[in-house]
């Protein structure tokens, strides 16, 4: 048997020359085509590179940072702001950058602004949208679902304006004032502390942002979304999302951050048909069954709205109560602003009450300052609070931080105003973004004097009208000076809604409680990872003092 096998199959002997000589070969080779490879690849790297030079004077300069794909994206990433003035210093007010493989052209000119936001029908504002819409809050395929966003779209101002936004003020009182008024609130722990305290003491402390981020939560989602939709880890879920938004819109897959759960809770909650749920939100749910939305869409679709409604509120409100806090003086005025509206709406009640003949009106009598009663809180009211809006509208320039962007479905050639009427034509080439950072214009100290400093009455006037501003260096008017909210066709649907979230949270406050920073508590630092996504976030939290007013 043994001699057998071996016949069958004789010892193949190799000799060590044929063995190394092999080797050899295949490592030549392999060198060979790695740097054949290589060869390629820098080759194409090259016509890219010529491709993408400026064609014309027509193109705006383009700054590759010569690194494939990533471009210049590091280094943007780290300061926008100071990025995108080194580069405007070094090549105007209009130039291209490679960002992660997207050539995003930026408007640095205020001026420029309604190329952007009223720009041609080749500028689309849905491109740009749907991309954050699927890596953010998860969408799948939107695009496909056009007829449907378009009509949702439609239903914005007519249920978040007019007549919609004041029922909805309405609701989202109610339901903050439940909040504030809990067992374990504010309001309780500080009636707590003034019994055992006394009228000079009870004073409570707490973290500012932990505050306002839980308030604003409870009080909106249950005034969009209906009664029950919010759950005690609602508030962290979403910040542990939101906090992660700039990660996930660079394209970083949800799973691989431990979010997809926290996705997917919050987005099934959004889904359940509630009482008293929103006209917003009801006409959208009757949007998904006529268009055939699957149910996997319907609650990315309504976990965007969440965002949108909760993620720059919960800022605003926490830098607009900062501000407050650490200015005693502007807290009484604010106080004071708001005790004088109160009185003539309570006379004018009265007044109402007499001719009607109805001497036990609850309305006829002026309401303290610790228990002004909800009827007061009504959008009349809140349009003369001429100092907060003066107040919201400086924190807004100070920590608003947005990429206006549009998406360049076709070649086209925009036409950049200049000085005597006459115009700059730059052609921005199909599938390239079209961009302003509104940081940029807000923090132009040739528009905005010292513009690093919170200024409460920057935009303030006597009597509630928009405030002009004017450049510094030729006096002209400086148009689109102001942009928190976007602009154009497109500007925030919910911007007046948000703002009255933001003056109710205030008045709530300030209407039962004295609140105070520590002496010469600096501004906090924010996360920069977030700019262009909204108002900046702030780092940690802030401690503040709060007991009842006296």
């Amino acid at each position: 048997m043994i001699g057998l096998a071996s016949a069958l199959c004789p010892r193949v002997v190799t000799h060590p020359w044929r063995a190394g000589s092999a080797a050899t070969l295949l490592s030549v080779m392999t060198l060979v085509l790695v740097l054949g490879v290589i060869s390629v690849l820098v080759a194409l790297y090259a016509i890219w590179l010529i491709a993408s030079q400026r064609r014309s004077a027509e193109d705006p300069p383009f700054i590759h940072g010569g690194i494939p794909y990533l471009g210049v994206a590091i280094a943007f990433g780290k300061d926008v702001l100071g990025f995108l003035r080194k580069q405007q210093q070094l090549h105007g007010e209009v130039f291209t950058l490679l960002l992660a493989g997207k050539r995003m052209t930026f408007l640095m000119n205020p001026a420029h602004a309604n190329v952007i936001l009223k720009g041609p029908p080749q500028l689309d504002f849905m491109q740009t949208a749907t991309l954050f819409s699927d890596r953010v809050p998860g969408t799948r395929g939107l695009l496909k679902l056009r007829g449907a966003i378009d009509e949702m779209h439609k239903q914005y101002i007519p249920n978040l304006q007019g007549t919609a936004l004041i029922g909805l003020t309405d609701r989202f009182m109610s339901k903050l004032r439940h909040f504030l008024q809990r067992p374990g609130s504010i309001l309780d722990k500080a009636q707590n502390a003034r019994s055992s305290a006394g009228a000079d003491g009870g004073w409570i402390k707490e973290g500012l942002w932990h505050m306002a981020a839980d308030s604003i939560m409870y009080a909106s989602a249950e005034s969009l979304f209906g009664d029950g939709v919010w759950y005690p880890e609602l508030t962290e879920q979403f910040n542990k999302w939101d906090s992660a938004a700039p990660a996930l819109y660079t394209g970083v897959p949800a799973w691989l951050l431990g979010l997809e759960k926290f996705r997917e809770r919050m987005a099934e909650a959004l889904l359940v048909q509630r009482d008293n749920i929103s006209s917003l939100i009801q006409k959208r749910m009757t949007s998904f069954q006529e268009f055939k939305v699957d149910r996997y869409n319907q609650g990315r679709i309504q976990l965007a709205v969440l965002w949108a409604a909760q993620s720059n509120t919960m800022s605003a409100v926490f830098w607009t109560l900062f501000y407050i806090a650490r200015d005693a003086a502007l807290q009484q005025r604010i106080v004071a602003e708001w005790s004088a509206i109160v009185m003539a709406w309570s006379a004018g009640q009265q007044a109402e009450a007499s001719d009607g003949n109805d001497q036990n009106s609850s309305a006829a009598a002026p309401p303290s300052a610790s228990a002004t009663p909800q009827k007061a809180f009504c959008q009349e009211n809140l349009r003369k609070l001429y100092t907060l809006d003066s107040v919201m509208n400086e924190v807004l320039r100070l920590h608003s931080s947005t990429i206006v962007a549009r998406y360049a479905a076709a070649d086209v050639t925009l036409e950049l105003p200049l000085s005597a009427g006459e115009k700059r034509p730059i052609m921005i080439r199909k599938d390239d973004i079209v961009a302003l950072n509104t940081e940029v214009i807000h923090l132009d100290p040739d528009t905005y004097p010292d513009p690093l400093v919170f200024k409460f009455d920057r935009f303030y006037t006597p009597d509630g009208t928009a405030k002009k501003f004017y450049s510094a260096a030729d006096g002209t008017e400086v148009r689109n000076a102001f942009l928190p909210f976007g602009g154009g066709s497109h500007m925030c649907p919910g911007r007046f809604f948000v703002m009255n979230e933001a003056k109710l949270m205030v008045l709530s406050l300030l209407d039962q409680f004295e609140f105070t920073l520590a002496p010469n508590t600096p501004v906090p630092p924010v996360d920069r990872r977030r700019v262009g996504l909204g108002v900046q976030q702030v780092l940690g939290d802030v401690e503040f003092s709060y007991r009842l007013r006296v």
